[in-house]
C-alpha cells in the first residue's frame, strides 16, 4: 500500500493515544438534537439543483486557473467545485445513489454522534446502516435509530479502535466517510481493517478535507485572518508547534495540560496522490471524484505571492495544487454502472 515518500517533521510532536480498553462513557452532548429546520431543508434542496450547474458552468474557468498555477499533468476529476458549495456529504451520497443504485448494507466509518447516518437513510434508503465510532455516544445513537425506523431502516452502531483488527461478522454493500480521513495518522491501517467488510464488487466512498497543505489545513489556521491561512506550511515545524500552542484556540488548553490535537496524532500530512494511491490500491479504480478548489488559496497567493513562492521553494515535496486543493470525494470499486 502507498506510503508517502516523505514524513512531515510535525510528527515529533505527536503522543498519540493507545491503543488501550475503549471509554465506555456516553459521550453524547447534554444539548443534542437530530431535528432541523425546514429552511435548511429547503436550503439543501435548492442546493442541489443549483449547484451542479455552478460546477458545469464553472469548470472550463477553473480548468484553465489549475493549469496557470500547475504545469504538471495531473488527472481532471469528474466534478471541480470551486469553494464548499456543491462539495460534501450531499454530493457524494447522491453520486454513489447513481452508481450503486439502492444498497441493502452501508458501513459509515467514523460516524461521531450519527447524525450523519440520516442522510445516508436519506439518500441511499438501505436496510441497514452499520455505524464505527471510536467513542461511545449511546444516547445520539437511540436517536438517530429512533428517527430512521420509520422508514424501514435498521441502524447498528459498534464502538470500536479502527487502528486494531475488526472482529466482526457482517458484510457491507458500501463504506461511506465524511470529513475522517484528513484525521487518521494511521490511516493505512484503518484502510485495510476496514477492507474485509465490504462485499466483493462493493463500493468505498469518502470525502475529505481540508487537507494538510491546503488553505487553513491544520483547521485553525484562518481564524486569525487570511495572512495566517498558510502558516502551517509557511513556518518550520519548531515554529509552527510554538504558534500552534499559543492559538486562541488551543492556548486554554496548553494551560490546562491537555494534548492539543496536533500532539494527539489527529491529523493526516498525506497530500491528495497519497490518498488516492492508497484507496485505489485497496479499493479498486476511481468511478467518481470530485475536487473542491479553496477559493481562498487564490487569493492568498494572489496577495501574498513572494510568500507563495517562499513556501514552494521551501517544501519541495508538495506542489501549488497541494496547496489549492482544499477538499476531496471519491467513489471506489462498485460493480454496476451509473443508473
Amino acid at each position: 500500500m502507498r506510503i508517502p515518500d516523505y514524513v512531515n517533521p510535525l510528527r515529533d510532536f505527536e503522543h498519540s493515544y493507545g491503543k488501550s480498553a475503549l471509554d465506555t462513557e456516553d459521550k453524547t452532548p447534554v444539548d443534542f438534537s437530530i431535528s432541523s429546520s425546514s429552511i435548511s431543508h429547503l436550503k439543501a434542496a435548492l442546493g442541489s439543483l443549483v449547484y451542479p450547474f455552478k460546477n458545469i458552468i464553472q469548470r472550463p474557468w477553473l480548468i484553465r486557473r489549475l493549469h496557470s498555477l500547475d504545469s504538471e499533468h495531473f488527472d481532471l476529476p469528474d466534478v471541480l467545485c470551486w469553494g464548499q458549495r456543491g462539495f460534501g456529504n450531499r454530493a457524494l451520497l447522491k453520486a454513489l445513489r447513481r452508481k450503486i443504485g439502492r444498497p441493502d448494507t452501508v458501513g459509515c466509518f467514523g460516524c461521531g454522534s450519527g447524525t450523519e447516518l440520516i442522510l445516508v437513510a436519506r439518500y441511499l434508503r438501505p436496510k441497514c446502516i452499520i455505524g464505527y465510532e471510536y467513542f461511545n455516544y449511546e444516547r445520539a445513537w437511540k436517536s438517530v435509530s429512533d428517527a430512521v425506523r420509520p422508514y424501514g431502516i435498521e441502524v447498528h452502531t459498534h464502538q470500536v479502535d479502527l487502528r486494531m483488527p475488526l472482529r466482526l461478522n457482517h458484510r457491507c454493500d458500501a463504506l461511506v466517510s465524511f470529513a475522517v480521513l484528513e484525521h487518521l495518522s494511521e490511516m493505512n491501517q484503518v484502510l485495510g481493517h476496514l477492507r474485509p467488510l465490504l462485499r466483493p464488487g462493493g463500493a468505498f466512498a469518502a470525502c475529505w478535507g481540508p487537507m494538510w497543505y491546503s488553505y487553513s489545513g491544520d483547521h485553525i489556521a484562518a481564524e486569525l485572518g487570511m495572512k495566517f491561512g498558510f502558516e502551517h506550511v509557511r513556518l518550520s515545524a519548531n515554529d509552527y508547534f510554538e504558534w500552534y500552542r499559543k492559538h486562541p484556540r488551543n492556548r486554554e488548553a496548553v494551560l490546562r495540560g491537555q494534548a492539543t490535537w496536533l500532539e494527539l496524532g489527529l491529523h493526516n500530512y498525506w497530500r491528495y496522490r497519497d490518498y488516492l494511491s492508497a484507496i485505489t490500491q485497496l479499493f479498486g479504480p476511481p468511478a467518481w471524484v470530485q475536487w473542491q478548489i479553496s477559493s481562498e488559496a487564490f487569493e492568498y497567493q494572489r496577495r501574498f505571492g513572494e510568500t507563495w513562492r517562499k513556501m514552494l521553494a521551501m517544501n519541495p515535496n508538495l506542489r501549488p495544487l497541494d496547496l489549492v486543493l482544499g477538499g476531496a470525494a471519491v467513489i471506489c470499486g462498485p460493480d454496476t454502472r451509473e443508473q
